[in-house]
């Protein structure tokens, strides 16, 4: 199975309302891009949102921050990377929030990535994708990364188990 269509049977399909529009030859919608960043260390989930101005959504305030995906490319015998590229300004307190985190956690973070309608922002139309922090670096103005769905993957001997008489004797006993 490729990893394209894992991707759709895990985040599903656009809704009748945004395959109809994205199918125009003039788009009326604007579609923005959500990011929850969370982390065991972190007091709350930061909710940011790719937009010029703070938004409800589904019951939380998202955060203006620009930021750029580079969404993955289909191929089926690659893990999904998206790269990241993230404002990093200070704050009214002069602090950079998510680099500062970043920089002190001892596991990655995880980002859930959705993304809906202005029309229609408590509609999810893709995702959410769970992705982790696979690398970072940051200066004062940009945070940059890449986000990976399951990095377990890439870590984790397949199969986990080998099976042999020695752990699993009644699968290799012949029954007569």
């Amino acid at each position: 199975m490729s990893w394209s269509l894992n991707v759709v049977e895990k985040i599903g399909r656009l809704s009748p309302e945004a395959t109809k529009a994205v199918q125009q030859q003039e788009i009326d919608e604007v579609f923005l891009t959500a990011l929850d960043i969370s982390h065991p260390e972190m007091a709350e989930t930061l909710h940011v949102i790719n937009n010029t101005e703070d938004l409800e959504r589904l019951g939380k305030t998202y955060v203006a921050l620009p930021f750029d995906l580079n969404l993955p490319d289909e191929t089926a015998d690659e893990m999904p990377r998206i790269d990241l590229a993230m404002s990093n300004f200070p704050d009214d307190n002069g602090q950079t929030p998510i680099a500062d985190a970043i920089e002190t956690m001892s596991v990655s973070p995880l980002f859930s990535l959705s993304v809906f309608s202005a029309a229609r922002p408590d509609v999810t139309e893709y995702g959410p994708i769970t992705l982790e922090l696979e690398q970072a670096s940051y200066d004062q103005g940009e945070i940059k990364g890449t986000l990976v769905m399951d990095p377990h993957m890439t870590r984790e001997p397949h199969p986990k188990d080998s099976w042999d008489a020695s752990i699993a004797p009644n699968i290799f006993t012949r029954k007569v």
